[in-house]
């Protein structure tokens, strides 16, 4: 049960780190609600239903967005092209740190509703 915690509060600095990130992104509200609906999951005690409830959500809305941000993403040719500096001539970048933070909220959710509700 520790070890879940701790899991959770690594996870939830991670997303709170994201959500701050986002201020200069193009589209920074809608990043910044799901990196905070990710880290109000991930420090609300688990066990409860609410707890339950919001992660389900986060995994849900992350992984429904990964299927709108996949096709773009999908065209990046390498992993140069992810590490590259953002551009406007190169928006597939960015789709594709997207994707990668959506997996993040969506492996994590998947992990914890499967510890908690066993």
């Amino acid at each position: 049960m520790i070890a879940g915690r701790v899991v959770d509060g690594l996870f939830g600095a991670a997303f709170l780190l994201s959500a701050v990130v986002q201020y200069n992104d193009p589209d920074p509200l809608r990043w910044i609600a799901m990196y905070l609906l990710a880290v109000v999951a991930a420090a609300w005690p688990p066990g409860s239903r609410l707890a339950l409830g919001l992660t389900a959500t986060a995994g849900i809305v992350a992984t429904v967005w990964c299927l709108f941000v996949l096709p773009e993403a999908m065209a990046v040719t390498g992993m140069g092209d992810v590490v590259a500096a953002m551009s406007p001539d190169r928006p597939r970048t960015e789709a594709a740190r997207e994707l990668g933070g959506l997996l993040l909220v969506v492996v994590w959710s998947v992990v914890r509703v499967l510890r908690t509700t066993r």
